[in-house]
């Protein structure tokens, strides 16, 4: 099966998860660079266990439930590698 390139626009995928109260956007996570990757990568996992441990550390970030800013970012980066590791998608980041 060949490869393929998409071109996904971010703001597109995260504008059903924000809202907007006088001025205010939201939830605050909507602007960060995992949220964006979570939502490109999130058919990307089809194991189920798998796709279950991803979205509670997704639920931990947005509770900030963490000890440090060192789990904080563990955290933001683990869901992205379980969907790359299906090979299914990948995130690049251009300028």
């Amino acid at each position: 099966m060949g490869c393929r390139v998409e071109e996904v626009g971010a703001a597109d995928l995260v504008a059903s998860s924000m809202t907007s109260v006088n001025g205010w956007l939201g939830p605050p996570w909507v602007k960060a660079g995992w949220f964006h990757a979570e939502r490109i990568l999130a058919d990307a996992i089809e194991d189920g266990d798998t796709r279950a441990r991803a979205d509670a550390m997704v639920g931990r970030i947005e509770a900030s439930d963490y000890r440090d800013a060192v789990e904080r970012i563990n955290l933001q980066t683990r869901p992205r590698d379980h969907a790359h590791g299906s090979c299914h998608k990948l995130v690049v980041d251009t300028p």
